[in-house]
């Protein structure tokens, strides 16, 4: 059931929400009839990085006491509880022994899911063969065919899409055609064939090819989330790789390659090209104070414009999380009647939006997690683990991840790769497992 619901969960990015939501439920209903409750209340407390995570649901939870509107309360509780039970439920998931982690053997011992959750010594084990190769393999295809299909998207309407990127918009894709998490995920899709890279030629290859894929598709894709994350990443990897390679050749190319490609991107892809030009036109207009209807950039300085006014209601505990949408729509109705309906948005930065519904203990939720996402990285080594850190951070700043169902999956679901798929595991009760 685990296998299964964790399969499901990593090919969220390309099947319907359905699917995501069945699996998180195999991934967490075992866990609460097979394991020990207090125990697992206990583990929980005593790590940083769920607690933390959980917090993001448990303050918009309570604010409920004071929200008037109890419907879009519960709407925000049924988002935002994936943040509460995945990290919970991963703790008492089976821990795969780091030098398994690359899948350099094809026997991976694992705790028995019935036995062993008490601090003793496992006497009896289960021999998982050959399940964390398609769980790491599962989790690149299904990047790969979501990507293939934005890509067939595009090819069948390539002159109309092409032109619609001078508008504001950017071919289809899956998770619910929100092209900003989407390319969040293909970055962190990315990041994994790095630190995953394999021994033997072929299997490196095959890494490489994967790399120049996903970095050609989010240039052809044209998302500014996606680029600024890749690049951002791949300078910050290959000055790493400078000072600590013995092969500095291969860094310094790393970085021209990351240098050269947006000029390269403008001459070889249309969409890369109109999309840089309405980037341009865009932040003309907001520069000059213009809002134009339909404008991204636009539309985000009035959205922070609008999260301002609502805080100042009710600085120190909020409005309630149930009446921070209601409270945009007045707030647009009133101040801005001349914007459509469809683009009242809520303020696009979390800390900020975060902070209307339960007041200034946002800032502590918001920064402990980001505290302990840097500190909790299992190989002081990942710089890739820091860099999804920093793309978590960096995306509170700009956007709203933890108020989608889509931003909530593409903020949890790389972490948790990280720690079961990538980096050593730790018995339920803290010891090393032994292979």
């Amino acid at each position: 059931m685990l296998f299964i619901g964790g399969l499901l969960l990593l090919g969220g990015v390309a099947l319907p929400r359905f699917y995501a939501s069945l699996g998180m439920m195999l991934l967490v209903l075992p866990v609460f009839f097979l394991h020990p409750l207090k125990l697992l209340v206990k583990k929980y407390l005593a790590d940083g990085f769920s607690w933390s995570i959980g917090l993001l649901f448990l303050l918009p939870f309570l604010s409920g006491v004071y929200s008037s509107n109890i419907k879009e309360w519960l709407a925000v509780c049924q988002i935002k509880l994936p943040l509460l039970l995945l990290p919970f439920a991963a703790l008492a998931w089976p821990p795969v022994p780091g030098k398994y982690v690359k899948g350099t053997s094809r026997n991976y011992p694992i705790p028995h899911l019935w036995r062993g959750f008490k601090g003793e010594a496992n006497k009896e084990k289960q021999v998982f063969r050959g399940a964390l190769k398609p769980l790491q393999a599962f989790f690149v295809l299904a990047l790969f065919a979501a990507c293939s299909w934005s890509i067939g998207q595009y090819l069948a309407n390539e002159t109309e899409m092409t032109d619609a990127y001078l508008r504001a918009k950017v071919m289809p894709v899956l998770m619910g055609n929100s092209h900003i998490w989407f390319s969040y995920m293909v970055v962190a899709g990315i990041l994994f064939l790095i630190i995953t890279w394999p021994a033997g030629k072929l299997k490196q290859w095959l890494h490489v090819a994967g790399i120049a894929f996903f970095a050609i598709f989010l240039h052809l894709l044209a998302a500014k989330t996606g680029l600024v994350f890749l690049y951002g990443s791949g300078f910050v990897l290959a000055l790493r790789w400078l000072f600590t390679k013995n092969k500095k050749w291969m860094a310094v190319v790393a970085i021209a390659i990351v240098l050269a490609l947006p000029f390269i991107a403008m001459q070889v892809l249309p969409t890369f090209k109109n999309r840089v030009l309405y980037m341009r036109y865009d932040f003309t207009n907001v520069a000059n104070g213009q809002f134009v209807a339909g404008s991204n950039d636009g539309n985000r300085v009035i959205s922070l414009q609008a999260g301002w006014d609502i805080v100042k209601e009710n600085t120190i505990t909020g409005i309630g999380y149930g009446d921070i949408i209601p409270a945009v729509k007045n707030w647009y109705n009133t101040n801005r009647p001349q914007t459509a309906p469809e683009e009242f948005i809520p303020p696009s930065n979390n800390w900020l939006l975060m902070w209307c519904g339960v007041g200034i203990a946002a800032f502590a939720a918001i920064g402990l997690v980001s505290f302990y996402l840097f500190k909790s990285n299992p190989n002081k080594k990942d710089w890739c683990w820091y860099l999804l850190c920093a793309m978590a951070f960096l995306s509170t700043l700009y956007e709203n991840p933890f108020e989608s169902q889509y931003g909530v999956y593409a903020f949890l679901v790389p972490f948790l790769v990280w720690r079961k798929l990538v980096q050593p595991a730790n018995n339920f009760d803290g010891e090393r497992q032994k292979g």
